[in-house]
């Protein structure tokens, strides 16, 4: 894979970000075919604005939307912004409250509900077990998908970044039946899923806090990206589950991602959040005792997001 990152001085600047992103793609050397139609996969994890970190700024993506049109200003070319429902999250109500319906009408682009026809179901091995997964027809028949994670940090997986976005994509809605084998499902979804281009948006990272770190990444490599997001997080990839697995399975190797450690990338690394895993994984399952508690006693009901994103 090929790796460049950058700072951004106003993350609030679409002009400045466009200008940085092109940046970014000059000084990655990767051969791309003239697309006809391009996917953004953003990360819309849940109905939390931008500023908190867990979602991806649509001011990015508008930013990559000014890129792509001036890369490619045929006008033929169709740029698709695209998310699927989740266990606790209707795409639709997304992208209203996160700004990407306003977008998508200023910048004239298609918004894609992953979770809607046509849908199609694959199949792959991980484990030597057999993985069956729904995933829009749309998205495997783009000429280019251009996955758009967080820098983040997730209690589960322990990195959010480009292979669980493409986990994200799967159509069904209740993803939380997925969670005890998180790992294969994720390994078992980049498989079916090529991502050809990652842009990290850490503009705002989320760790133990959300902190403005204004920086970008830009790679051609789902699983070598979140090897390097592993270590700016704080993790050994190697402890991490869905990297360790996609290693095991012949996919890549985690030592390949340590050829593009750069003063930049240790420099976010020193400047993250840096998450206590073990600590908050006990606050967290204590607040959830204490929550379940509550939902018997009162015959409420817990949120799945709660209990398993």
């Amino acid at each position: 894979m090929v790796l460049n990152n950058i700072i951004v001085k106003d993350r609030e600047n679409v002009n400045e970000l466009t200008s940085s992103i092109k940046k970014l793609f000059d000084n990655l050397s990767i051969p791309l075919k003239e697309p006809r139609k391009i996917i953004i996969k953003p990360n819309l994890c849940y109905y939390w604005d931008s500023s908190t970190g867990q979602t991806t700024s649509p001011k990015l993506v508008s930013a990559l939307i000014d890129y792509l049109r001036a890369e490619y200003p045929k006008k033929e070319l169709e740029i698709v912004i695209a998310e699927a429902d989740a266990s606790a999250m209707k795409t639709k109500h997304a992208f209203k409250m996160l700004g990407y319906e306003k977008l998508s009408k200023e910048k004239k682009v298609r918004l894609l509900n992953l979770s809607s026809d046509p849908i199609s179901n694959f199949s792959t091995k991980v484990n030597s077990n057999k993985c069956s997964l729904a995933f829009s027809q749309e998205l495997l028949d783009a000429d280019m998908i251009i996955n758009v994670p967080k820098l983040k940090f997730h209690r589960l997986p322990m990195v959010t970044g480009a292979m669980k976005n493409i986990y994200g994509a799967i159509a069904t809605e209740h993803k939380f039946s997925y969670h005890k084998v998180l790992s294969d499902i994720i390994v078992a979804s980049n498989k079916i899923v090529n991502s050809n281009i990652i842009l990290v948006d850490g503009l705002i990272a989320l760790g133990q806090y959300p902190k403005f770190l204004n920086s970008l990444i830009l790679g051609s490599n789902a699983f070598e990206m979140d090897c390097i997001l592993a270590k700016i997080i704080g993790f050994n990839p190697r402890n991490v589950e869905y990297l360790s697995l996609w290693e095991r399975e012949g996919l890549g190797k985690i030592s390949d991602s340590e050829k593009m450690w750069n003063s930049g990338l240790s420099q976010l690394a020193k400047e993250f959040p840096k998450p206590h895993y073990f600590r908050q994984k006990i606050s967290w399952d204590s607040q959830l005792f204490v929550l379940s508690l509550y939902a018997k006693v009162m015959g409420d009901v817990i949120p799945p997001l709660l209990l398993d994103d």
